[in-house]
């Protein structure tokens, strides 16, 4: 498969972003990417440079967010599994998209109103699935204050 070829080309910080990339459901700044795909073995400026490796070997596209094709996800939940890492990246994913709700909260009610909502809007996929992933793993505190972030949204 072309997948694997492109897989046995990458370093392995560049494989171990691949594979956190795609817990991202429609995509990611690269502050998100930066907040779930660093640690274990992968410092966070390691993280946009594997990023520029990526989007060279055309694994990740950028238009304006990083995303991945359906497959490449799919490859990388994957490897990602094989990793033993799924339940830690998608926890950090889950504290990172928490903590982009409640930022957003207190200015869903003023002159800031439009520019936050168009945020989550951008970010609902995203927010969905940390929510799904909080109530899978029993997260009830996560999943509460993401819920009572977003009521307002």
């Amino acid at each position: 498969m072309m997948i694997d070829w492109s897989w046995g080309q990458l370093t392995d910080p560049e494989r171990a972003v691949l594979r956190r990339l795609a817990v991202h459901a429609d995509g990611c700044t690269l502050e998100a990417a930066e907040a779930v795909c660093a640690g274990d073995g992968v410092e966070a400026g390691q993280v946009l440079e594997a990023l520029v490796g990526l989007v060279d070997s055309s694994l990740v596209m950028t238009a304006p967010r990083y995303r991945l094709l359906e497959s490449v996800a799919a490859y990388g939940l994957e490897r990602l599994a094989e990793a033993g890492e799924a339940a830690a990246v998608r926890h950090r994913h889950l504290r990172y998209y928490t903590a982009f709700a409640e930022r957003a909260e207190p200015y869903l009610r003023g002159h800031d109103q439009r520019i936050r909502l168009e945020r989550l809007d951008v970010e609902a996929a995203n927010l969905r699935a940390a929510l799904g992933f909080a109530l899978d793993a029993g997260a009830t505190e996560h999943a509460l204050r993401l819920v009572n972030a977003q009521a307002w949204y």
